[in-house]
């Protein structure tokens, strides 16, 4: 019996070893994964910033082309 309970032991022993492990794994995993989605927020932010920008500026663009075109079809009359 005595020996039964020692082989038990040592099983629950190896099972908790590997139990350890996964938890270790699986925590590494969520830190990356958090870690992941908010680097990923800051990227969409950044290129919304960016995309607002780029709008910003064809509309300038825009303008001065007819600010330009403006002056010089003014200049032909």
């Amino acid at each position: 019996m005595d020996r039964d309970m020692k082989k038990i032991l040592e099983v629950l022993s190896e099972q908790q070893k590997t139990l350890s492990k996964l938890e270790i794994s699986m925590k590494m995993l969520s830190e990356a994964s958090l870690s992941f989605a908010t680097n990923q927020q800051t990227v969409n932010k950044s290129m919304k910033d960016g995309m607002v920008g780029l709008k910003d500026g064809i509309k300038d663009l825009f303008f001065s082309i007819q600010q330009i075109t403006s002056f010089i079809t003014r200049g032909k009359n």
